[in-house]
């Protein structure tokens, strides 16, 4: 009989089958998001600084979410190590939420980056400076988008809102706190007291019309503003 006979390890075999079972089931896909980047927080002037760059072109890539909570003046070791959107929200982190966002709807993200921006490099400041100490706030806290190149993300005074609704089923400003409000009932405070706000950052995507997913979380640290008990 003419021709070689091929001899298959065992290992082999094993591995070739398993390849096999895999292939036939179809591998199952996992998204991973790049988070922005870190860029500054100033205690000073009352904001925080992140940037989009060509790192956040994901097909799945729709925009930023921004959490934060809120810390008594005195606390110390804030907790700025948390990685991911579930740790957020077990350890008590609201969103920032727009003005059009209701209690009925909330439309997220909240910072949404045209397709055609996105991949772009672009410099995005939340602005808390009417809300920090001593101002006579009007209890807004905006932000801002300056592109970095061509058709990058572009975004002029969008006013934000807490994650506490109110009577109505809008959510609440920066200037408009009561002391039962989940947001800061854990901290007992008086009339017109200092407070730390702690702030982490988020890329947001969909892998389908109704799966979400987030990138690691991002801790943009603390800055310091006045709670004005009603």
């Amino acid at each position: 009989m003419n021709g070689f006979a091929t001899r298959v390890s065992p290992q082999l075999s094993v591995l070739y089958a398993a390849l096999l079972f895999l292939f036939s089931c179809g591998l199952e896909y996992i998204l991973t998001l790049n988070p922005p980047d870190y860029v500054e927080t100033s205690i000073a002037n009352s904001y925080f600084k992140i940037r989009i760059t060509d790192s956040n072109s994901e097909n799945e890539f729709r925009g930023i979410e921004l959490y934060y909570r809120i810390y008594g003046y005195s606390d110390s070791n804030l907790p700025i190590s948390f990685q991911d959107y579930d740790e957020l929200i077990t350890n008590g982190f609201r969103r920032l939420s727009s003005i059009s966002d209701t209690v009925d709807g909330v439309s997220k993200p909240l910072l949404k980056v045209p397709v055609e921006s996105r991949g772009k490099e672009s410099i995005i400041t939340i602005d808390f400076e009417d809300v920090s100490i001593g101002k006579v706030s009007n209890g807004n806290v905006f932000i801002s988008a300056s592109p970095q190149e061509s058709g990058a993300y572009d975004l002029s005074i969008f006013p934000t809102r807490r994650g506490v609704t109110d009577t109505d089923g809008s959510y609440k400003k920066w200037d408009d706190f009561k002391a039962s409000d989940p947001d800061i009932s854990s901290q007992n405070f008086s009339i017109d007291q200092r407070a730390k706000l702690l702030l982490y950052a988020l890329s947001f995507g969909k892998e389908d019309i109704s799966t979400v997913a987030y990138s690691k979380a991002v801790c943009l640290f603390n800055i310091e503003i006045e709670i004005r008990i009603e």
